[in-house]
């Protein structure tokens, strides 16, 4: 029922199109002050970084085919992991709820789900140390919540960010106020649907 175009990045529920969690989040994330060329070649950096993570998890990449710009960051991932005794469950996963009835049905792509020194974990990879705190907060309660919708997870699994550095090295910060995070996520997404309506 739930459909992805990567190219349009556009969900889909029973061909109805619905919002991804970071497009209902978007409002809360302020780039204006970054020039355009500089956002763009981040994002290219982020997407590049996931694609490695994704092909080591699924077989191995060899560090040489991934671009200077990028391997600092997948240096810092491969860190993480072993310092950690990360093991993925779930890597580059789509997820859809209706938590908040069909209406209000959306989806998204969560990073990583595992065990993080052997207890439940939800990951979400960023190539940035400057981020919205409350954002990301909001992001992973939504992935979480459509996790424990679709029967994968747990409400008291815990969350984290994990913030790589182009210089290989890595912050993982936690999000502990699942209540909180998740009503930001709830306001925005009703207001998603009263701008699509308007």
């Amino acid at each position: 029922m739930l459909t992805f175009d990567s190219t349009s990045h556009v969900y889909r529920w029973n061909s109805r199109r619905i919002p991804s969690v970071t497009q209902t989040l978007e409002p809360l994330f302020d780039w204006s002050s970054i020039p355009p060329g500089i956002l763009e070649h981040k994002r290219q950096v982020g997407i590049a970084v996931h694609h490695a993570i994704h092909l080591e998890l699924s077989g191995g990449v060899d560090p040489a085919t991934i671009h200077p710009d990028c391997l600092g960051y997948f240096e810092a991932w491969q860190r993480f992991r072993d310092e950690n005794k990360f093991e993925p469950i779930l890597t580059e996963f789509q997820v859809t709820s209706d938590e908040l009835g069909e209406y209000y049905r959306y989806a998204g792509t969560l990073d990583q789900y595992g065990l993080l020194q052997g207890q439940p974990a939800l990951i979400d990879w960023k190539t940035s140390m400057l981020l919205n705190i409350e954002a990301v907060g909001a992001q992973t309660a939504a992935y979480l919540k459509a996790l424990k919708r679709m029967g994968l997870a747990s409400l008291s699994d815990r969350r984290f960010a994990l913030k790589l550095s182009k210089a290989g090295l890595y912050r993982l910060d936690p999000y502990r106020r699942l209540d909180d995070d998740w009503q930001r996520f709830v306001y925005q997404r009703k207001r998603w649907n009263a701008h699509a309506s308007a």
